[in-house]
C-alpha cells in the first residue's frame, strides 16, 4: 500500500515537471522566429532604407509593421485585431495609390503568417480580402475629399466586416473570436489613426 501510494506520488512528479518543461518549451518557440535569418534580413533592410529615403524607410518600416503585427496573435489565447495590415493599406493606399498599397501590404501579410506558423490557405486569405475592399473604396469613391482620420475609420469598420462575413463563409460559424477580433480592431486603429498617423504623415511630409 505505501509503495503504491509512493509510486503515485513519484508519477505526478514526473507528469508536472515533464508537462512545465512542455509548456517552457512552447513558450521558448514563441520567440524563435525573432531569431530567423529571414526576418533579420528584413528588419536590416528597413533599417538600410533610412540611408536612401524618408519615404522609402517608412513604406518599408510600415511592411516590416504589417509582419510583427501577424506575430502578435500567438501571445493571445483569442484571436485579437492588433494587426498593422488595415492600417499599412489605408495609409499608403490614401498617400500613395491603392493597387501599390494591396500589392505590398498583402505580400507583408502573407509573410507574417508564414512566419507565425500560419499555413492554411483560407486563413492567409482573410486579412487580404479586406485589403482588397479597402482598395476598391478608393479606387470607386473620391476619398481625398474626405479627411484622412474619417476615412480610416469607415475603412477599419469595413475591413472588419469584411473579415467576419469570410471568416463565417470559411468556417461557417460566428463565435467569441469575431467579437474579440472587430472590438480590438476598432481599438487599435483608432488609436493608430489618431496618435501615430499624423507623425507618420508629418515625417514623410506629405
Amino acid at each position: 500500500m505505501i509503495k503504491r501510494l509512493i509510486k503515485k506520488i513519484l508519477n505526478f512528479e514526473f507528469n508536472k515537471r515533464k508537462k512545465k518543461k512542455k509548456n517552457l518549451k512552447n513558450a521558448n518557440k514563441k520567440y524563435d522566429i525573432f531569431k530567423n535569418k529571414w526576418f533579420l534580413a528584413l528588419a536590416a533592410l528597413t533599417i538600410f532604407s533610412f540611408f536612401f529615403s524618408n519615404i522609402l524607410f517608412w513604406f518599408f518600416l510600415l511592411l516590416f509593421a504589417v509582419i510583427i503585427s501577424k506575430l502578435i496573435q500567438i501571445f493571445f489565447p483569442f484571436v485579437v485585431g492588433f494587426d498593422w495590415g488595415s492600417f499599412a493599406c489605408i495609409v499608403l493606399g490614401y498617400y500613395i495609390h491603392p493597387i501599390v498599397a494591396l500589392v505590398f501590404v498583402s505580400i507583408a501579410s502573407t509573410i507574417g503568417c508564414i512566419f507565425r506558423g500560419q499555413h492554411k490557405a483560407e486563413l492567409m486569405l482573410l486579412p487580404i480580402f479586406g485589403y482588397i475592399s479597402i482598395t476598391l473604396f478608393f479606387l470607386f469613391f473620391p476619398a481625398n475629399n474626405i479627411a484622412f482620420f474619417t476615412i480610416g475609420i469607415i475603412l477599419t469598420f469595413l475591413y472588419g466586416i469584411i473579415n467576419i462575413f469570410f471568416s463565417y463563409f470559411f468556417m461557417g460559424r460566428i463565435d467569441v473570436n469575431s467579437f474579440t477580433f472587430i472590438i480590438t480592431l476598432i481599438i487599435n486603429n483608432f488609436f493608430l489613426f489618431k496618435y501615430i498617423s499624423p507623425y507618420i504623415i508629418k515625417s514623410i511630409g506629405l
